[in-house]
């Protein structure tokens, strides 16, 4: 990791090390050239996004809290899920990955939310 780190800080000039000592030294940099380090990365061929998925109730993690959402707007699961509409299902979940992996990474949006409609970027 250190060498990848390295080579970043060669190529990009407004670097800020991810473990810096001073939270406030590194902060106003990163806020005012994170599109910079984000260009600086793309020339690197590392590009970042985040893909926030609505619940997906039939899996381990979801069922849980859907149950407790539900229990604490004192709705049945089937009534607190209505109005989310379609759930976000494996198959779903994985094509839309797999989509977004294969996409020229100049087309990609910095975050999605992942429905069971699919992605929509987030603005």
């Amino acid at each position: 990791m250190g060498d990848v780190l390295g080579q970043l800080g060669d190529r990009c000039a407004d670097h800020v090390p991810l473990a810096a000592r001073d939270p406030g030294q590194a902060a106003a940099p990163r806020q005012q050239g994170g599109r910079d380090q984000q260009r600086c990365r793309a020339g690197l061929g590392i590009t970042f996004t985040a893909v926030l998925p609505r619940f997906a109730p039939a899996t381990g993690v979801g069922k849980p809290a859907v149950h407790a959402y539900a229990a604490r707007a004192g709705q049945s699961v089937e009534d607190y899920l209505q109005p989310m509409g379609p759930l976000v299902t494996p198959e779903l979940a994985g094509t839309a990955l797999l989509e977004l992996v294969q996409s020229d990474a100049a087309d990609v949006a910095p975050a999605y939310l992942l429905t069971g409609t699919g992605l929509q970027q987030l603005p």
